[in-house]
């Protein structure tokens, strides 16, 4: 039955669109964004861009390793500072709200950088924040005002990063001035199909076919049947019916409704016609 072919093509698809999303991870290869970083022509809201004045990757690597080992570089670019010792520190309104309502008027307010790499390729160093209560209580805040526990929580909430982002930060992102491991990590968690969403899908692929069903419906011509025109006796529906065939009487019969004792009618011509008596 079409109709029916038709829920399970809307119904196959949402499958397949479930699966195509379960599927998908990070990225296998992880790259070596420091390095990267240090070997860049470009990198937006760079801390160090008089590295980029050297013409090669190679040149410009040069110039940083003069004047950083890679640890030194790594710290310079991830470590926390205090916002009221950093003159370049000028957090948006709704970055001063958050820290706020988390740390109340006693609190600090930080900012940290973390290394980004885009899915296009480019690279850029992205600010957050971090505000911490006077109890050693710990918020990471990004540059809209949006709230994380901590580096996992962030991957898998933020708005700012795709799963094919990379990222290079701390670990322990809320830890200031900063310590402990550095990792590279996607900058979103692949989406995790939860119960619900999946029996969305389902349900709405099934609401879909219902519908297409129903209009199907609701447009058949109440004569609408299962079967087709016999052929060839019968003319195509579209075609123009002929005139109904009328046979034409022979000459030796009367015509329909002629009386027989008319003149001409043939009785009059019998032999014995003139010496039939007459009434009266």
């Amino acid at each position: 039955m079409r109709t029916g072919a038709g829920v399970v093509t809307v119904v196959g698809a949402s499958v397949a669109l479930l699966v195509s999303g379960c599927g998908a991870g990070e990225p296998a290869e992880k790259p070596n964004l420091l390095l990267e970083y240090a070997r860049a022509a470009t990198v937006t809201n760079d801390k160090h861009p008089q590295f980029r004045t050297a013409s090669t990757p190679e040149d410009r690597l040069a110039n940083v390793a003069a004047h950083y080992s890679p640890e030194q570089i790594q710290y310079d670019l991830l470590a926390a500072t205090r916002c009221d010792e950093e003159d370049g520190c000028r957090p948006p309104g709704a970055v001063h709200r958050a820290a706020d309502d988390f740390a109340g008027p006693d609190g600090t307010l930080y900012q940290r950088s973390i290394l980004v790499k885009r899915e296009d390729g480019s690279l850029e160093v992205l600010d957050v924040y971090v505000a911490r209560k006077p109890d050693d209580g710990a918020l990471l805040i990004d540059n809209t005002g949006d709230t994380y526990e901590d580096l996992e929580d962030f991957r898998e909430h933020n708005d700012l990063l795709g799963s094919d982002d990379w990222i290079y930060a701390p670990v322990n992102i809320t830890s200031v001035p900063g310590d402990g491991e550095v990792v590279t990590v996607s900058g979103h968690t692949p989406f995790r199909w939860q119960p619900w969403a999946v029996g969305g899908i389902v349900l709405t692929g099934i609401l879909a076919g219902v519908l297409v069903l129903h209009r199907r419906r609701a447009n058949r011509s109440p004569f609408d049947a299962d079967w087709t025109w016999p052929a060839p006796d019968h003319p195509a529906p579209d075609q123009p019916m002929p005139a109904p065939h009328r046979p034409t009487p022979a000459p030796d019969h009367p015509a329909p409704h002629q009386r027989n004792d008319q003149p001409g009618s043939g009785l009059d011509d019998r032999p014995d016609a003139a010496e039939r008596p007459t009434a009266g």
